[in-house]
């Protein structure tokens, strides 16, 4: 079942003026809903590139953070950290996480009613940040 809310924003990205080959995808998880993930289940994210060849992610956490990578949260809001190196120059693309809640059994009807709260307030069940590989250049406002 996908979930949310889910925001990322990407630090660490820009080293003197310019765009470092790794960046950091920090990635929040909001579970400040008036109904929390129920007590037995967990969330976990899968962090992902929206376009090949652009940045890899490399599995590792960053900024101190764990990796998203399989990264279960049980409880209370919660970060993780995404590590991406640029797999070349001049390009752009986005990083996604996406959510999936574990439900143990006997449990159903709560996180049913926990996804139906999510889905109300995130329908997509996650969100996107810009990445930009060293190089890269902003396209000319044509206004």
């Amino acid at each position: 079942m996908p979930t949310g809310p889910i925001s990322i924003n990407v630090a660490d990205g820009i080293e003197n003026g310019d765009y470092a080959v790794a960046q950091c995808a920090v990635v929040s998880y909001d579970n400040s809903l008036s109904q929390q993930i129920p007590s037995g289940a967990a969330i976990t994210l899968t962090p992902r590139m929206l376009d090949a060849g652009v940045f890899t992610v490399t599995g590792s956490g960053c900024q101190g953070l764990p990796p998203c990578s399989g990264y279960r949260m049980v409880d209370g809001s919660q970060t993780c950290g995404i590590e991406l190196h640029a797999e070349g120059t001049g390009g752009q693309t986005q990083v996604t996480a996406t959510a999936t809640l574990s439900c143990p059994d006997g449990m159903t009807d709560a996180c049913a009613a926990y996804v139906a709260q999510v889905k109300e307030i995130e329908p997509r069940g996650g969100s996107t940040a810009t990445v930009t590989q060293p190089g890269h250049t902003q396209p000319a406002d044509e206004s």
